[in-house]
Protein backbone atom coordinates (compact mmCIF):
# COMPACT_ATOMS: atom_id res chain seq x y z
CA UNK A 1 0.00 0.00 0.00
CA UNK A 2 1.22 3.46 -0.83
CA UNK A 3 2.67 5.11 2.30
CA UNK A 4 0.70 8.32 1.75
CA UNK A 5 -2.53 6.36 1.39
CA UNK A 6 -1.69 4.29 4.45
CA UNK A 7 -1.04 7.41 6.46
CA UNK A 8 -4.32 8.94 5.27
CA UNK A 9 -6.29 5.83 6.21
CA UNK A 10 -4.71 5.69 9.66
CA UNK A 11 -5.40 9.37 10.24
CA UNK A 12 -9.02 8.97 9.14
CA UNK A 13 -9.44 5.91 11.36
CA UNK A 14 -7.91 7.75 14.30
CA UNK A 15 -10.35 10.63 13.82
CA UNK A 16 -13.48 8.58 13.15
CA UNK A 17 -13.23 5.78 15.72
CA UNK A 18 -13.58 8.04 18.80
CA UNK A 19 -16.81 9.46 17.42
CA UNK A 20 -18.14 5.91 17.16
CA UNK A 21 -17.34 5.37 20.82
CA UNK A 22 -20.02 5.93 23.42
CA UNK A 23 -19.63 9.20 25.32
CA UNK A 24 -18.92 8.78 29.02
CA UNK A 25 -20.72 10.97 31.57
CA UNK A 26 -19.42 11.85 35.01
CA UNK A 27 -21.99 13.48 37.30
CA UNK A 28 -21.55 14.87 40.80
CA UNK A 29 -24.50 16.14 42.87
CA UNK A 30 -24.86 17.60 46.34
CA UNK A 31 -27.83 19.31 47.98
CA UNK A 32 -27.58 19.66 51.76
CA UNK A 33 -28.40 22.02 54.64
CA UNK A 34 -25.66 23.13 57.08
CA UNK A 35 -25.57 25.22 60.26
CA UNK A 36 -23.56 28.43 60.71
CA UNK A 37 -23.18 30.86 63.59
CA UNK A 38 -24.63 34.38 63.50
CA UNK A 39 -22.31 36.51 61.37
CA UNK A 40 -20.20 33.47 60.50
CA UNK A 41 -17.91 32.99 57.52
CA UNK A 42 -18.46 30.93 54.39
CA UNK A 43 -15.18 29.91 52.79
CA UNK A 44 -15.54 28.60 49.23
CA UNK A 45 -12.70 27.22 47.11
CA UNK A 46 -13.59 26.15 43.58
CA UNK A 47 -12.46 25.94 39.99
CA UNK A 48 -14.21 26.74 36.72
CA UNK A 49 -17.72 26.98 38.18
CA UNK A 50 -20.73 29.25 37.79
CA UNK A 51 -21.40 30.37 41.35
CA UNK A 52 -24.45 32.07 42.79
CA UNK A 53 -24.62 33.17 46.43
CA UNK A 54 -27.89 34.62 47.72
CA UNK A 55 -28.53 36.05 51.17
CA UNK A 56 -31.89 36.07 52.95
CA UNK A 57 -33.34 35.97 56.47
CA UNK A 58 -32.77 32.21 56.76
CA UNK A 59 -30.65 30.90 59.68
CA UNK A 60 -28.90 27.98 57.97
CA UNK A 61 -27.04 27.44 54.71
CA UNK A 62 -28.12 25.42 51.72
CA UNK A 63 -25.37 24.22 49.39
CA UNK A 64 -26.40 22.82 46.02
CA UNK A 65 -23.78 21.59 43.56
CA UNK A 66 -24.25 20.05 40.14
CA UNK A 67 -21.35 19.06 37.91
CA UNK A 68 -21.51 17.01 34.72
CA UNK A 69 -18.61 16.21 32.40
CA UNK A 70 -19.03 14.36 29.11
CA UNK A 71 -15.95 12.96 27.36
CA UNK A 72 -15.54 11.04 24.12
CA UNK A 73 -12.18 9.77 22.87
CA UNK A 74 -9.16 7.74 23.97
CA UNK A 75 -8.31 8.78 27.51
CA UNK A 76 -7.64 7.92 31.12
CA UNK A 77 -9.38 9.99 33.77
CA UNK A 78 -10.25 10.21 37.45
CA UNK A 79 -13.37 12.31 36.91
CA UNK A 80 -15.30 9.71 38.89
CA UNK A 81 -13.26 10.72 41.97
CA UNK A 82 -14.28 14.39 41.86
CA UNK A 83 -15.56 15.49 45.25
CA UNK A 84 -16.43 18.63 47.21
CA UNK A 85 -16.03 18.63 50.97
CA UNK A 86 -18.49 20.74 52.97
CA UNK A 87 -17.91 20.96 56.70
CA UNK A 88 -18.58 23.19 59.70
CA UNK A 89 -15.77 24.35 61.97
CA UNK A 90 -15.95 26.89 64.78
CA UNK A 91 -19.35 28.04 63.60
CA UNK A 92 -18.06 28.77 60.07
CA UNK A 93 -18.75 26.79 56.89
CA UNK A 94 -16.09 25.52 54.48
CA UNK A 95 -16.77 24.38 50.91
CA UNK A 96 -13.72 22.97 49.16
CA UNK A 97 -12.92 20.86 46.12
CA UNK A 98 -10.68 18.03 47.29
CA UNK A 99 -10.35 16.11 44.02
CA UNK A 100 -9.35 17.82 40.81
CA UNK A 101 -10.16 16.26 37.48
CA UNK A 102 -7.27 14.61 35.65
CA UNK A 103 -7.63 13.41 32.10
CA UNK A 104 -4.92 12.22 29.74
CA UNK A 105 -5.00 10.93 26.18
CA UNK A 106 -6.97 12.19 23.21
CA UNK A 107 -10.29 13.84 24.06
CA UNK A 108 -12.22 14.30 20.86
CA UNK A 109 -15.26 15.79 22.55
CA UNK A 110 -15.76 17.26 26.02
CA UNK A 111 -18.65 19.10 27.62
CA UNK A 112 -18.95 20.45 31.14
CA UNK A 113 -21.67 21.97 33.29
CA UNK A 114 -20.70 23.06 36.79
CA UNK A 115 -22.91 25.16 39.06
CA UNK A 116 -22.74 26.01 42.76
CA UNK A 117 -25.67 27.60 44.58
CA UNK A 118 -25.29 28.85 48.15
CA UNK A 119 -28.37 30.15 49.97
CA UNK A 120 -27.19 31.77 53.20
CA UNK A 121 -28.14 34.18 55.99
CA UNK A 122 -27.60 37.70 54.70
CA UNK A 123 -25.26 38.55 57.62
CA UNK A 124 -22.55 36.04 56.65
CA UNK A 125 -19.02 36.98 55.61
CA UNK A 126 -17.57 35.49 52.43
CA UNK A 127 -14.05 34.31 51.59
CA UNK A 128 -13.93 33.12 47.99
CA UNK A 129 -10.95 31.55 46.22
CA UNK A 130 -11.58 30.77 42.57
CA UNK A 131 -9.88 29.77 39.36
CA UNK A 132 -11.84 30.64 36.20
CA UNK A 133 -15.09 31.04 38.16
CA UNK A 134 -17.99 33.41 37.49
CA UNK A 135 -19.82 34.85 40.51
CA UNK A 136 -23.24 36.38 41.12
CA UNK A 137 -23.61 37.51 44.75
CA UNK A 138 -26.83 39.07 46.07
CA UNK A 139 -28.10 40.50 49.36
CA UNK A 140 -25.00 39.85 51.49
CA UNK A 141 -24.48 42.26 54.40
CA UNK A 142 -21.13 40.94 55.63
CA UNK A 143 -17.60 41.40 54.30
CA UNK A 144 -16.58 39.92 50.96
CA UNK A 145 -13.03 38.82 50.15
CA UNK A 146 -12.53 37.32 46.70
CA UNK A 147 -9.44 36.11 44.83
CA UNK A 148 -10.18 34.78 41.34
CA UNK A 149 -7.90 34.05 38.43
CA UNK A 150 -10.19 34.59 35.46
CA UNK A 151 -13.92 35.31 35.52
CA UNK A 152 -16.66 37.88 36.01
CA UNK A 153 -18.12 39.11 39.30
CA UNK A 154 -21.54 40.70 39.85
CA UNK A 155 -22.46 42.06 43.31
CA UNK A 156 -26.05 43.19 43.84
CA UNK A 157 -27.36 44.83 47.01
CA UNK A 158 -24.32 43.77 49.02
CA UNK A 159 -24.35 46.33 51.81
CA UNK A 160 -21.39 45.24 53.91
CA UNK A 161 -18.65 47.77 54.60
CA UNK A 162 -15.57 45.76 53.62
CA UNK A 163 -14.84 44.51 50.10
CA UNK A 164 -11.47 43.14 48.97
CA UNK A 165 -11.37 41.76 45.42
CA UNK A 166 -8.46 40.55 43.28
CA UNK A 167 -8.89 39.32 39.72
CA UNK A 168 -6.54 38.71 36.81
CA UNK A 169 -8.98 38.89 33.91
CA UNK A 170 -12.68 39.65 34.15
CA UNK A 171 -15.30 42.32 34.67
CA UNK A 172 -16.65 43.48 38.03
CA UNK A 173 -20.10 45.03 38.49
CA UNK A 174 -21.43 46.28 41.82
CA UNK A 175 -24.49 48.22 42.91
CA UNK A 176 -25.80 49.71 46.17
CA UNK A 177 -22.52 49.13 48.06
CA UNK A 178 -20.97 51.23 50.81
CA UNK A 179 -17.97 51.35 53.09
CA UNK A 180 -14.44 50.33 52.07
CA UNK A 181 -13.90 48.82 48.63
CA UNK A 182 -10.55 47.54 47.31
CA UNK A 183 -10.10 46.05 43.84
CA UNK A 184 -7.07 44.94 41.85
CA UNK A 185 -7.94 44.05 38.28
CA UNK A 186 -5.38 43.04 35.69
CA UNK A 187 -7.49 43.11 32.53
CA UNK A 188 -11.16 44.02 32.71
CA UNK A 189 -13.71 46.73 33.45
CA UNK A 190 -15.16 47.91 36.77
CA UNK A 191 -18.64 49.39 37.12
CA UNK A 192 -20.15 50.66 40.39
CA UNK A 193 -23.67 52.13 40.46
CA UNK A 194 -25.59 53.93 43.22
CA UNK A 195 -22.89 53.39 45.85
CA UNK A 196 -21.81 55.22 49.00
CA UNK A 197 -18.14 54.41 49.40
CA UNK A 198 -16.21 55.84 52.36
CA UNK A 199 -12.92 54.66 50.87
CA UNK A 200 -12.17 53.36 47.41
CA UNK A 201 -8.98 51.83 46.03
CA UNK A 202 -9.23 50.55 42.44
CA UNK A 203 -6.26 49.58 40.31
CA UNK A 204 -6.53 48.18 36.81
CA UNK A 205 -3.75 47.46 34.33
CA UNK A 206 -5.95 47.48 31.26
CA UNK A 207 -9.62 48.39 31.61
CA UNK A 208 -12.22 51.10 32.11
CA UNK A 209 -13.49 52.34 35.48
CA UNK A 210 -16.99 53.76 35.93
CA UNK A 211 -17.97 54.91 39.43
CA UNK A 212 -21.31 56.30 40.59
CA UNK A 213 -21.11 57.15 44.29
CA UNK A 214 -21.78 59.57 47.11
CA UNK A 215 -18.54 61.12 48.39
CA UNK A 216 -18.12 60.71 52.15
CA UNK A 217 -16.83 63.42 54.47
CA UNK A 218 -13.05 63.01 54.86
CA UNK A 219 -13.15 60.05 52.48
CA UNK A 220 -10.21 58.70 50.51
CA UNK A 221 -10.49 57.61 46.88
CA UNK A 222 -7.74 56.22 44.66
CA UNK A 223 -8.47 55.16 41.07
CA UNK A 224 -5.76 54.09 38.65
CA UNK A 225 -5.73 52.42 35.24
CA UNK A 226 -2.73 52.17 32.93
CA UNK A 227 -4.66 51.92 29.70
CA UNK A 228 -8.33 52.78 30.09
CA UNK A 229 -10.93 55.45 30.81
CA UNK A 230 -12.11 56.71 34.20
CA UNK A 231 -15.61 58.14 34.63
CA UNK A 232 -16.93 59.35 37.98
CA UNK A 233 -20.47 60.52 38.66
CA UNK A 234 -20.72 62.16 42.07
CA UNK A 235 -24.17 61.67 43.59
CA UNK A 236 -23.46 63.90 46.58
CA UNK A 237 -20.61 65.36 48.62
CA UNK A 238 -17.44 66.79 47.19
CA UNK A 239 -13.76 67.55 47.64
CA UNK A 240 -10.54 67.91 45.70
CA UNK A 241 -9.94 65.83 42.58
CA UNK A 242 -6.29 65.42 41.60
CA UNK A 243 -5.64 63.96 38.15
CA UNK A 244 -2.29 62.53 37.05
CA UNK A 245 -2.13 61.89 33.33
CA UNK A 246 0.28 61.34 30.45
CA UNK A 247 -1.83 61.42 27.32
CA UNK A 248 -5.36 61.77 28.62
CA UNK A 249 -8.41 63.81 27.68
CA UNK A 250 -10.17 65.39 30.67
CA UNK A 251 -13.78 66.54 30.65
CA UNK A 252 -15.66 68.01 33.61
CA UNK A 253 -19.15 69.34 34.20
CA UNK A 254 -19.46 73.05 35.04
CA UNK A 255 -19.70 72.55 38.83
CA UNK A 256 -16.08 71.39 38.95
CA UNK A 257 -13.67 74.33 39.34
CA UNK A 258 -10.13 74.10 38.01
CA UNK A 259 -7.53 75.03 40.68
CA UNK A 260 -4.41 73.80 38.90
CA UNK A 261 -3.58 72.60 35.40
CA UNK A 262 -0.32 71.45 33.80
CA UNK A 263 0.83 69.00 31.17
CA UNK A 264 0.72 65.97 33.47
CA UNK A 265 -1.26 67.11 36.52
CA UNK A 266 -4.57 68.85 37.08
CA UNK A 267 -6.70 69.68 40.13
CA UNK A 268 -10.41 70.34 40.40
CA UNK A 269 -12.63 71.18 43.36
CA UNK A 270 -16.26 70.26 43.91
CA UNK A 271 -18.19 72.06 46.62
CA UNK A 272 -19.93 69.94 49.23
CA UNK A 273 -17.10 68.19 51.05
CA UNK A 274 -13.42 67.87 51.82
CA UNK A 275 -12.49 64.42 50.55
CA UNK A 276 -9.39 63.65 48.49
CA UNK A 277 -9.92 61.90 45.18
CA UNK A 278 -6.84 60.78 43.24
CA UNK A 279 -7.13 59.65 39.61
CA UNK A 280 -4.46 58.33 37.27
CA UNK A 281 -4.51 57.08 33.68
CA UNK A 282 -1.57 56.84 31.34
CA UNK A 283 -3.54 56.65 28.13
CA UNK A 284 -7.27 57.22 28.43
CA UNK A 285 -10.08 59.69 29.05
CA UNK A 286 -11.29 61.09 32.35
CA UNK A 287 -14.84 62.35 32.87
CA UNK A 288 -15.95 64.10 36.07
CA UNK A 289 -19.71 64.52 36.44
CA UNK A 290 -21.85 65.66 39.36
CA UNK A 291 -25.58 65.01 39.72
CA UNK A 292 -26.62 68.46 40.93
Amino acid sequence: MDKKLQSLLLTTLFMVVPFLMEAKEFVYKLDEIYTIKLGGKISLSSRDADIKIVGSDRKDVRVKIYRKVVIRGFYNTNEDKFKVDVFEEGGDLYIKEVSRKWTGGVMVYTEKEYTILVEAPNNVNLKLDGDDDDYIIKNIEGSIKLDNNDGDVVLENCTGKDFDLKLDDGNVEISDAKGFFSLYLNDGNFTAENCSFDELDVRADDGDIYIETFIAENGGYNLKTDDGDIRIRVLGGGGEFEVQHDDASIRTSSVFKTSYDSEHRSKFTLAGGNSKIYLRTDDGRIDLIASR
